[in-house]
């Protein structure tokens, strides 16, 4: 298990409307906890990985919470499901 060496990160973490819609609703305050690991398991410098998040959330409020959290990610697309 793990990343994959050499760079030991990821270059892409997903969430299928797990952790992330859950901590929004019973823990908001953990969300800057969950968006520091997720950063600390991405690949960093020119191949930056990515965070994608499936949710509940519009894009918006996603913005939104991403600010509150003073998360170091933007909302670069948005995609509806089921559509």
């Amino acid at each position: 298990g793990g990343p994959p060496p050499p760079l030991h990160r990821f270059a892409a973490v997903i969430d299928k409307m797990g952790i992330w819609d859950w901590l929004q609703d019973e823990a908001p305050a953990e969300l800057p906890r969950l968006l520091s690991s997720v950063k600390d398991a991405l690949l960093a410098g020119e191949r930056k990985g990515v965070y994608i998040v499936v949710t509940k959330q519009t894009p918006v409020q996603l913005s939104e919470t991403l600010a509150a959290a003073r998360a170091l990610f933007v909302v670069e697309a948005s995609l509806p499901l089921g559509r």
